[in-house]
């Protein structure tokens, strides 16, 4: 039996469980933080589906902790003990989004999202965006930071005449083959440029759209949110 996917399973089956919960910010949280993994901030509480849920139950033993462990994107920038203690410095709500945002509508002032909307089919990604406008208060806005399409397409052309020049098939597998990956968000299924993307925040309602430069913009703590570079918008409800 595949350990990872009875693992898979029972996750699942908790978000499914969840999936009609809502929830509230608490004292000193003033956002939410969408597919956040553990790359959020104690303002700004990170809405997560991932294995995350186990590293957080006390009563289960440290080697199992380090089983999910591994099978997080994390390990790579994080060693076990630094990734438990980011884990316990911060909220996360166990939450598959797929299922929406687990908020009341208009009870938000700010949702970040970094790197996560790319993971998502582009009809999820639509609903999931309406649904953020939904429960964004008036004058609430939302950033979001995903990889650029056009400079994705410099890098695929850069790689192009590398491969021309020294037959290397290495440096374009990545874009030819789909990777082999623990998870379905494990590889990206839409990428947008500016323009596709604003026309979606606008179908969603959104008004105000502008693109921002990393650690720029209207949200707060910008630094310490804006961990990776990529195509920057902010939008205002």
């Amino acid at each position: 039996m595949n350990i990872y996917r009875v693992q898979e399973g029972v996750n699942k089956l908790i978000n499914k469980i969840n999936s009609r919960r809502i929830y509230y910010l608490r004292k000193g949280e003033i956002g939410i933080n969408l597919g956040s993994d553990i790359e959020t901030i104690p303002s700004f509480v990170g809405i997560d589906g991932s294995f995350l849920i186990f590293m957080m139950k006390s009563f289960l033993p440290k080697f199992v902790k380090k089983s999910f462990y591994k099978k997080t994107w994390a390990n790579k920038n994080y060693s076990f003990e630094d990734y438990f203690k980011k884990v316990k410095s911060i909220r996360i709500i166990h939450f598959d989004l797929s299922y929406g945002i687990p908020f009341k509508k208009e009870s938000l002032q700010f949702i970040f999202t970094s790197h996560f909307l790319e993971h998502l089919a582009e009809e999820t990604a639509r609903i999931l965006l309406k649904d953020c406008f939904r429960v964004l208060k008036k004058g609430g806005i939302m950033r979001i930071i995903v990889p650029d399409f056009d400079e994705e397409i410099k890098l695929i052309v850069d790689k192009i005449k590398k491969y021309k020049k020294n037959n290397s098939t290495a440096e374009l597998q990545e874009y030819l083959t789909v990777p082999k990956h623990h998870s379905e968000f494990g590889f990206h299924k839409r990428i947008y440029n500016f323009k596709e993307l604003k026309s979606i925040l606008e179908k969603s309602g959104f008004r105000k759209i502008v693109r921002r430069k990393l650690h720029q913009g209207k949200l707060p703590e910008l630094k310490k949110l804006d961990l990776k570079k990529g195509l920057i918008i902010e939008a205002e409800k």
